[in-house]
């Protein structure tokens, strides 16, 4: 069970820090947009679409680190949840969050069959940073390709 724990722990980490590639419909607050995008990325990791959990990290992030190389760091530390596709169902509960200017933090627990894999706490949130008027998922695990420090809170 660890062997596969840890493999999904880190890339619940890298992707399910709710990035996103738009900044939602007309007069919506940023909350609302974040709890949306939220939605669809958690749709794209249960279909196993990486190219649009890439599309969700920053700009930074995507200038570092390629698509192929993302793609392969995924298939390396997700193989064998790869295996397991359309078994199994992650899920984010008890999202809360705190916005503040172009950053926001976000706190939530992951699940995958109802078993909480990863829960982020108001000491170790989960960020996103809105570039141009979109937010972002920043990445903040150093042994991802894309990991960049200028993407980071000062």
């Amino acid at each position: 069970m660890s062997k596969f724990v840890v493999p999904l722990v880190l890339l619940l980490a890298l992707v399910v820090t709710f990035g996103t590639t738009g900044c939602g419909g007309e007069g919506e607050s940023d909350e609302e947009v974040i709890l949306g995008l939220i939605d669809q990325q958690i749709a794209a990791l249960n279909d196993l679409d990486l190219q649009t959990v890439y599309e969700m990290k920053t700009p930074n992030y995507r200038a570092k680190a390629t698509y192929q190389e993302y793609e392969t760091f995924m298939e390396q530390i997700w193989g064998e949840y790869i295996g397991m596709a359309g078994t199994k169902e992650l899920k984010a509960s008890d999202i809360s969050m705190r916005v503040e200017g172009e950053w926001a933090y976000v706190t939530s627990k992951l699940t995958i069959n109802g078993d909480v894999l990863l829960t982020y706490t108001d000491d170790e949130p989960d960020i996103m940073r809105k570039v141009d008027g979109q937010w972002y998922d920043v990445e903040e695990f150093p042994a991802d390709p894309g990991y960049n420090t200028d993407d980071l809170p000062k």
